[in-house]
């Protein structure tokens, strides 16, 4: 099953490495029926990247966001 989202997030940068995020709004085990990591398609300006959705160790879910991806839109 395909499920689409569409919001506004901030893109978040790791404290430690050369690395950023967004948080994901909803609950990924209400959503999906898993806690674990789920493959996403996601859209950042335009720019479409294909990765996971993982609770990597925090509060909630997050999509990482590649060096390559912040600089082909500019953030």
């Amino acid at each position: 099953m395909i499920k689409t989202y569409k919001f506004k997030a901030e893109i978040k940068k790791h404290p430690k490495l050369n690395a950023a995020f967004i948080e994901f709004p909803y609950t990924e085990e209400e959503e999906f029926g898993t806690k674990g990591q789920v493959k996403v398609r996601v859209e950042f300006n335009g720019y479409e990247y294909r990765g996971l959705l993982a609770k990597m160790g925090h509060h909630c879910h997050r999509v990482g966001i590649t060096q390559e991806i912040r600089k082909a839109i500019g953030l």
